[in-house]
């Protein structure tokens, strides 16, 4: 509705998010804004064929060569056309899952094939895991799935950011740190409305090591000089107002803001813990990870 465009291929389209206002960032980003997957920004890079299997979907500067490449492999076994989906990366994962396996569907009977490899990269792990669990009928339809970097157990970057906000050297330089919240109660502020990357915080599976490489709880505490773990459930530490732990930033001086935030961070909360509880630990039993949590 906007006429504005999240479209990392182009230093013109995202320069609108660096211009205005982190409020503005929070209104326009919110899950409820309509908005839709571009569909028309990559017509002088794709050819007709690669267009029509979606890769205009997706950025074609991080992901087009790649894909490329793949498309080139020939295997005497099985013809594979290599298809991408990209999707709205502010919904709720377990809701992007099923338009997700709604397509997969739609592409094996185009292809009028009998399985298909799943590859993901980052939360498109969490949106694939959540696409065969909603649709038991993907089980045997799907070969297999390859994880690249994904989060299956949540992100601590993603709990950091609440507190620091995005840190230019370490969250995609000085333009995405601005944009996604170079501030803790400006990033908070932007992710409360953010389903989907809300469900990236660690949950109740994710662990650190010790020195001799047990598990252990990676969300501490100093006392006393020590360092310690924060016992409990960590969905139940992120509600709590004592911040850290809580995800509740202080630093929202407004006080109808702060109860606003407030209100759609505990909705964001219930939500997520709802989605870790149902998505862990399940994975196609066929499943492979190239590094992730």
């Amino acid at each position: 509705d906007i006429g504005e465009f999240w479209n990392p291929d182009s230093k013109w389209d995202m320069m609108h998010w660096l211009r205005v206002s982190y409020e503005r960032c929070a209104d326009e980003f919110h899950f409820e804004a309509p908005a839709e997957v571009m569909n028309n920004k990559a017509a002088g890079i794709l050819s007709p064929e690669e267009r029509g299997r979606g890769w205009e979907g997706v950025s074609w500067e991080f992901y087009v060569p790649f894909l490329r490449y793949l498309n080139n492999q020939v295997f005497p076994s099985a013809d594979t056309p290599v298809y991408a989906r990209g999707y709205d990366w502010r919904q709720s994962n377990s809701l992007s899952g099923v338009t997700l396996a709604e397509q997969i569907h739609e592409i094996l009977e185009l292809e009028e094939a009998e399985k298909v490899i799943i590859c993901t990269h980052s939360m498109g792990g969490l949106v694939t895991r959540s696409a065969i669990k909603s649709d038991s009928s993907l089980n045997d339809k799907v070969a297999g799935v390859i994880h690249v970097v994904q989060p299956a157990s949540g992100a601590p970057a993603a709990y950091r950011r609440f507190f620091t906000g995005a840190v230019k050297a370490l969250d995609g330089g000085y333009a995405l740190a601005s944009i996604l919240g170079n501030k803790g109660y400006k990033f908070t502020e932007i992710v409360s409305g953010l389903p989907g990357p809300f469900q990236l915080i660690p949950f109740h599976s994710y662990s650190d090591q010790n020195a001799n490489g047990a598990p252990m709880p990676w969300l501490t505490q100093i006392v006393n000089g020590q360092t310690e773990a924060i016992g409990g459930n960590v969905h139940d530490l992120y509600e709590i107002n004592q911040s850290p732990p809580g995800i509740f930033n202080p630093l929202i001086h407004d006080e109808d803001k702060r109860e606003a935030v407030g209100t759609a961070i505990a909705a964001r909360l219930k939500n997520t813990r709802a989605f870790h509880c149902w998505l862990d630990p399940f994975k196609h039993p066929n499943t492979y990870s190239i590094y992730g949590t």
